[in-house]
């Protein structure tokens, strides 16, 4: 079994990036290097995906976090800020979760969404007609009419709403501009957030809605939190890596 490992060099603490679904690490070229200043930078690519195997097996989430603490084994790094995008917040989740030791940081980029729980909404008693299926946004409508919400507004903001209210050590920021894939999208924006979090401001800003809110940041909590700190980046709606493979 290989991991494709691409290692962007940097001095600094282990700082590790998590692609999404069907990307490899290489998404982070131009990224990483906005990084690597602060940081050791490395990426890993998922089983399954560029130049790591392709096995018939392992891609539940329990294995892939295992993938994780392998390459850290492999490349012996004690302990590391884990910065995933997309899906692979249900990994840095899992990760974090089983092994509290190696996880610092945990930086989600429009990736933590609680996929532990089965929705709970009744579904409406009103179905879709052909009409409301015929497009993305008359089937939004379709929603805000017989659920009092649009997808994907209503969803991501109860979603960051269960963050801040159950991961204790947090920060949330929404952009009001911007794609999925927010790292490319407002590169300097997102490098800018990760850079304060990380450095361990007192203070936090964030922008909902276009108001500019400033708050305590709840870093320093008591003795019995756990032991990592969580920054949720989502909107509203260079140089490449050496690459190398770690092998287990």
């Amino acid at each position: 079994m290989t991991l494709e490992v691409l290692d962007w060099a940097g001095s600094g603490p282990p700082l590790v990036l998590l692609a999404g679904l069907g990307n490899s690490a290489h998404v982070f070229d131009g990224f990483a290097q906005r990084l690597a200043d602060r940081f050791h930078v490395i990426g890993i690519t998922r089983r399954g995906y560029g130049a790591s195997s392709q096995p018939t097996t392992g891609y539940d989430v329990v294995t892939l976090a295992h993938d994780i603490l392998a390459v850290l084994d492999a490349q012996h790094i004690d302990g590391a800020v884990l910065v995933g995008h997309s899906i692979a917040g249900d990994e840095m989740t899992t990760f974090a979760a089983t092994y509290q030791k190696r996880a610092h940081a945990l930086v989600y980029l429009d990736a933590a969404y609680d996929r532990t729980k089965r929705p709970t909404i009744t579904p409406p008693a009103e179905h879709p007609t052909e009409d409301d299926k015929a497009s993305v946004a008359r089937y939004n409508e379709y929603f805000a009419r017989t659920r009092g919400w649009r997808w994907p507004e209503g969803f991501q903001g109860a979603s960051i709403e269960q963050f801040r209210r159950e991961v204790h050590r947090s920060r949330a920021v929404v952009l009001d501009s911007g794609e999925h894939y927010l790292f490319l999208t407002n590169e300097a924006e997102v490098v800018g957030m990760i850079r304060d979090f990380l450095s361990g401001a007192k203070t936090e800003r964030y922008e909902v809605g276009g108001n500019t809110r400033q708050s305590q940041s709840p870093f320093h909590q008591s003795p019995d939190q756990k032991s990592f700190r969580a920054l949720m980046c989502a909107f509203r709606a260079g140089r490449t890596g050496t690459s190398a493979g770690v092998s287990f």
